[in-house]
């Protein structure tokens, strides 16, 4: 059933009001999600410089390991530190806690990302679609 110019004259309004009422409400809400974004960026370098500390933290123990037999450094190349990295992250429960917490602190940004970005495109689809209609009532008048 097609809408006849009253029917859609006398449903502009109210239709209008919604949008309207909608819009004035989403840039409060952009800015909030503006500012959870934020937060979740610093929780990721936080999460990121825990993570490199504890990594520092096992880097100089294992440069500064010496086997008491010989005198000499335990892990004498490059190789045998990059090793001995790997098996120490590994067996490192604080390590692998900070591994975590960076992870989940990513995926919490992303997703603040993702949320904002929505946001943001349903205002500016609403602020478009109020356009229109607001063109269509001006020259059906």
């Amino acid at each position: 059933m097609a809408v006849t110019e009253p029917a859609a004259a006398t449903a502009a309004p109210a239709f209008l009001t919604a949008i309207k009422t909608h819009l004035i409400g989403l840039p409060d809400q952009i800015a909030a999600l503006e500012d959870k974004v934020y937060e979740a960026g610093l929780k990721v370098e936080v999460a990121k410089a825990n993570l490199k500390g504890c990594d520092v933290g096992m880097i100089m123990a294992i440069e500064n390991d010496v086997d008491p037999a010989t005198g000499k450094a335990r892990f004498g190349n490059e190789a045998k530190r990059s090793c001995e990295l790997v098996t120490r992250r590994a067996a490192s429960t604080t390590y692998l806690a900070y591994e975590k917490g960076v992870a989940d602190a990513e995926l919490a940004f992303s997703k603040a990302k993702i949320e904002l970005n929505r946001l943001v495109n349903t205002f500016s689809g609403q602020r478009h679609l109020a356009d229109l209609f607001a063109g269509y009532l001006k020259r059906s008048a």
